[in-house]
Parts: C-alpha cells; structure tokens; sequence
C-alpha cells in the first residue's frame, strides 16, 4: 500500500523551482519527505499550494497518508479532483484526497510559528471540495499572517456505508470521510512546518456539514484531541441526531438493494429489483452515484420534515460507539472542552424551505406529531410554527413553508446551538463566543437551479440571510456585485475569524464582544450580530425570537418512535 502510495504521489509530475514557491519536507520526525512547489501570491507576499496529496485509500478502506513525494520536486499549482458527487463541476476521482495550503510566507519557511486555520467544507456529506473559490485563503495569508488549510474528504456512499469492499463491517465503523479528515490534521501536523505553521497553534473550522464534522471531531472523536486547540462552527444543525450502528447497518442493506438494481439496470427506477447480497463484481464509480441517487430518493422524502433525525441526511457519519462516541447534540450543554466560536445567519431555514416545494399544513402537522408526539400541540400553539396564524414571508409561496423555515431555524441550528454551555461540566472551556450573521448576501452564493425563487440571491429584496452567505465574508472573497457596505463587513469579519485562531483565548478581538455564558437558565449574553457597515453589534433578541425558551424546556427531544407519516 505504501509503495502505491509513493507512485501516485510521484506520478503528479514535476515543477520548475524558477517558476514556483517550492518548500522541501525533510522526511524527519514524521514529517514527509520531498520538495512542492506552488505558486506566489499575487503582490508577492505568501504562496498557494495547491493540490497536495495527503493520504490515498481503495475503495472502502482507511485512508494512508503520503509519506514520500519521490525525488522530483512535484508541481502544487493546480486544484487536485473533487470527489465523486451528483452532479460535480470539474474532474472527479476516488483518487481525490488532496488539500490546499496558503501560506505568507515563500519558499523556505523561516517562522515556523504562525496560526493555522484548516477549513473542512459543507455539502451535506454528498458534495462540495476544498477547491470552490469562496474558500479562498489568500485575505487570511496576505492581511492576517495565518496558514490556511482547505481539504477532500470522501463523500456520499463512498464516505459513509458501513461496509468494507467485501460488504463486511469496516473497523471504523463506515466514517471513512471522517477518517480522511483526521488524517488531513495528522498531516498538517507533521508538515505544516514547512510552510511556516505552528502544529500547536491549529483551529479547526467548518460550516454547515464542516461544522457538523468539526463538531463530530471536538465532541465524540479521541483520535482528533491533540491535533487541532480550537474550533469555529459555522450553521452546524446541532440537533441534528447521527446514525448509531443499527442504523448504519439498516442503511447498508438498503442501500445494497440499490446499488443491486443499478447494477442489473441502469435506468432502475427504484431499488425494488435489488437483492441484500453484496455484489460480487465490482461496481463502477457511477453505477454508486446512480445506487447513492436512488437511495436518497427513497429514504428522503423532502415532503417530510425530519431534520434533526438519522434520515433527513441520506449519508452522514456515524455514532458507532468506537471511531466516533457520542452524540454532540447530548453534549454541547455540558460545555465544549476547547475554547469555540460558534453561529448561524439570521434565515437558516429559507432555503431548505424553499426545497420542500408543495408542503401542505396537513403534511406539516403529521410529521411534527410524529417528530414530537405530545409535544406537537405546544409547537402548533405558537404563532412562529402555526400556518393557520401565518403569513407567507422570506419570499416563500406559502404560510406552510414560512412555518417550515421557522421551525428548521429556531430547532435545528440555532437554539440547538445557543445550548452551548448550558451546563458547563469541570473541564469545559470558559472561551465561548457566539454571533448572528444577519447581512443579505453581497455576492451570488446558490446557483439558480438551487435557489429559484431568488429568495437567497444576492441583495434579495426580503432581507434574508441565508445558510453558507457568511462564508464569502470570512473569506473576504466577494466578487464585483459586492457593495462598500458589504466589503466593509467582509473586512471585519475576515479579521475577527484570523484573531480568534491567533489567539482563541481571546476570542474574535473585537472591543464589547464578551463570551457566551449561561445564567437564571437563559443566556446573559445574546449572540453578537454581524452586519454592515461592518460593525458588530448586541441585538439582545435572538435568544426570544427564535422561542429558544420552548425548544430548551421539553420540546427539543424528538420522538423517533412509530411509523412516519406516509411510509410503507
């Protein structure tokens, strides 16, 4: 295995030294060995290094890290493949767990001592790469002084089954996306010294289903403690339930039965056709996305409201008790055990909503009977989740869908999060922080076939914030449509995310910005929000608005038991 992946890592061809920022790893006290060879930094300070083999695996296996780069220095000026997704933009692989690093500075790394943010993307475990240009590091190297490390990760059924290439259970329990990221921060750890990083000094950061994973790694994985001293979550559904293992295992059967009917017939409609045997031939990458497609349709249906619960992500890592111990939505009240920043934007459930298309207050209503049981009565009476008492708003066609977006909101992400350190334990850590994205994006963030209505567009008419339209701020990567205002913002925000992974301790170093801390069973401090012109400021209504009262008293436990409303 080592010998493959020594080949691979050779086989990226070399790079002239004249024309690149090239950094030589020594191959000493584990870090790898060879020379790569990026691309300066526009303006002549830093570099990019892109396309970095960390670790390569078969099918269904761990991953390895790569220990030799070979002899010849190898060219890290363009982006490697993305992994295998519905749908992907660009050249995709199973061969695609490569990560970027921009760096200020060039070619020999003198300082060896400069913060590190590594950047795990969303996608809800089905798509996306370290690659897409609104996870640019360039504004974090150039202004800040701080490495920026964005990565691959498998995704979908080749990320997250619970089966080996033989159908039998993997020894880390099906989390095989999980996996590569941990051994991406086993990786920087070894080499980020070369590009000028401190190993000691490395935040994690993530958003949407990059949060749920940093979360995962700062909650429930042991192998991840020592590799990273903070955290930043960016619209992480924290009560959002993983699958345990009986699940996983339900989940493989079904999802066998899938890639069995793709496998007899393309065209296969549903997974009715399938058997429970693992195939014995090997299947190609696209017979699994066409297996991942089907499972997906019929797992998840999106007329039925059960985020939150083990199928409202058709795949998503596992809880198995072993590689990943516990639930992070049964333990962000009891503290986080590193200092943390965590926050969601003001229209969480907008586009969500947005998707469910025809949803009716009669489908509404049963699932939040079957989600909640008695509880459903409590969550009906409430003005905030009731289509009766509703009007349509955020853009959306129906009182039943604004109900919807509410409820995803206030449930889901943010009072889910406003929990955090509620009980703090012994050992959790006092360095807290909290905000509220509230600017209406600046620069197109869905793509028209996701966004249709235009309600998440740049400067929408409604005012919506929607999931992900921060990240174009933290990265300072706005494109032209961008106002002033919206640079402005971008530029504090850029700063505030730099200053709390140079010193987490001291939060994002903006004067009045205090921790997040509990007191009479309510926060004492409400979310910062963070808004044009690029202030930051208390709003005090967060917390109330998104009735986080109900939700935290009894409400907020979903019953899974029973049949779910339109089901065979």
């Amino acid at each position: 295995m080592l010998a493959l992946l020594s080949a691979l890592a050779v086989g990226s061809g070399g790079a002239a030294a004249e024309e690149s920022a090239c950094v030589t790893l020594s191959g000493r006290n584990g870090q790898a060995k060879g020379t790569l060879c990026g691309v300066p930094l526009p303006g002549g300070k830093g570099a990019v290094y892109k396309g970095i083999r960390y670790a390569g695996a078969e099918r269904w296996a761990s991953s390895r890290r790569v220990t030799d780069y070979g002899e010849t220095p190898q060219a890290a000026r363009a982006f490697g493949p993305i992994c295998p997704q519905p749908g992907g933009q660009g050249t995709m692989s199973e061969d695609c767990l490569y990560l970027n690093v921009w760096t200020p500075v060039t070619g020999k790394a003198d300082r060896k001592d400069l913060p590190v943010l590594v950047f795990i993307h969303g996608g809800a475990f089905v798509e996306g790469a370290g690659s897409l240009p609104y996870y640019d590091g360039t504004a974090f190297a150039r202004d800040h002084d701080v490495v920026v490390v964005t990565l691959n990760y498998r995704l979908g059924a080749l990320g997250f089954l619970r089966t080996d290439a033989r159908g039998r259970p993997p020894r880390n329990g099906g989390n095989f996306g999980i996996e590569d990221q941990l051994n991406a921060l086993a990786w920087v750890r070894d080499n980020i010294g070369a590009f000028g990083g401190d190993p000691a000094r490395v935040t994690l950061v993530g958003e949407s289903a990059g949060a749920m994973s940093t979360g995962l790694h700062l909650f429930a994985s042991p192998r991840s403690q020592r590799l990273f001293r903070a955290a930043i979550q960016e619209s992480n559904p924290l009560g959002y339930r993983y699958r345990n293992r009986l699940q996983a295992e339900e989940q493989f059967a079904d999802f066998v039965a899938c890639l069995n009917s793709v496998m007899k017939n393309p065209a296969a409609k549903d997974c009715s056709s399938g058997g429970g045997r693992f195939p014995r031939a090997t299947p190609t990458t696209g017979q699994i996305l066409l297996a991942q497609n089907l499972f997906s349709a019929a797992e998840y249906d999106v007329q039925e409201i059960d985020y939150g619960l083990p199928a409202s992500i058709p795949f998503a890592p596992f809880v198995d008790g072993s590689f990943l111990t516990r639930q992070p939505a049964d333990a962000v009240a009891g503290g986080a055990p590193k200092p943390t920043l965590y926050g969601f934007n003001k229209d969480e459930g907008v586009i969500f909503a947005e998707g469910e298309g025809a949803l009716t207050p009669g489908d509404f209503k049963e699932n939040l009977v079957w989600l909640f049981g008695r509880n459903a009565a409590r969550i009906l009476a409430n003005p905030s989740y009731n289509p009766a008492t509703l009007n349509p708003a955020y853009g959306l066609p129906s009182a039943a869908l604004t109900a919807y977006a509410n409820f995803f909101a206030d449930f889901e992400v943010k009072c889910a999060t406003m929990a955090a350190n509620r009980r703090p334990g012994p050992k959790a850590s006092r360095d807290i922080w909290m905000y509220e994205f509230t600017q209406t994006a600046g620069t197109r963030f869905y793509q028209p076939a996701y966004d249709p209505l235009g309600v998440c567009a740049a400067h929408n008419r409604w005012g919506n914030s929607c999931h992900g339209n921060e990240l174009q701020y933290v990265f300072d990567t706005l494109d032209d449509a961008a106002t002033g205002r919206d640079r402005a913002l971008a530029t504090v925000m850029n700063q505030a995310w730099a200053a709390f992974v140079k010193a987490p301790g001291s939060g994002p170093g903006i004067e009045g910005w205090r921790r997040w801390q509990w007191n009479s069973g309510r926060p004492a401090e409400a979310p910062y929000e963070l808004a044009d012109p690029g202030g930051v400021v208390d709003t005090g209504k967060t917390f109330s608005a998104s009735n986080c009262a109900l939700w935290l008293n009894g409400a907020m436990v979903a019953d899974t038991s029973g049949k779910r409303p339109g089901r065979k």
